[in-house]
């Protein structure tokens, strides 16, 4: 019977670890935003406002942005703020004109995109967003979450509180080190 229970606690103790594990998995994998929705990257309508939608959501870092448009003249380009301010196209971070551009969002901080298609730009086309760094919440509660109405802030990000632990922090010596507790029982 103590045999029965111990092969219990083992699988117990496994299956948390798999969740853990799963869940942090989860957490670095980011998500994709398909930017505009079902409308795409276009030349702005009546109803699509790029600010707008770029508000409705908090990027992190891992996440993609997917950019839908027909190649040819269109183009998606990634500038500084100020040639965002300016719409200039010609000196540019990154240019894309394939049709379909996912843009891995792999540093914190701010992104500018703009239409490289003269004058759209100014018509619209185009938006901004502040990049944050994923954070593990805290055991002992849920994270604080972020006020719905509130802008981005494209000043710089923000810095991890000490209430939440980096993934950056995280080293492969100490992912080793979460895991070695849990290998004992598979020496059994």
């Amino acid at each position: 019977m103590a045999a029965f229970m111990l092969g219990n606690i083992h699988a117990m103790a496994a299956l948390a670890f798999c969740v853990h594990f799963l869940a942090l998995l989860k957490l670095a994998a980011g998500k994709e935003y398909v930017v505009g929705d079902r409308q795409g990257w276009i030349l702005p309508v009546a109803n699509t406002n790029y600010s707008s939608w770029a508000l409705k959501h908090k990027y992190y870092v891992g996440d993609k942005l997917a950019f839908n448009y027909k190649a040819e003249p269109n183009s998606v380009v990634q500038v500084n703020r100020e040639h965002f301010d300016a719409c200039n196209a010609t000196d540019y971070i990154a240019s894309y004109g394939n049709g379909r551009t996912v843009v891995e969002l792999n540093t914190t901080g701010p992104y500018w995109f703009i239409s490289g298609v003269n004058n759209n730009c100014n018509q619209g086309q185009k938006f901004g967003i502040t990049v944050f760094e994923k954070t593990i919440p805290p055991a002992s509660g849920p994270a604080p979450s972020p006020s719905a109405g509130s802008p981005p802030h494209f000043a710089g990000a923000p810095t991890p509180t000490n209430s939440a632990i980096s993934l950056r922090s995280f080293t492969p010596l100490m992912l080793l080190g979460l895991l070695a507790p849990f290998s004992w029982w598979a020496l059994m």
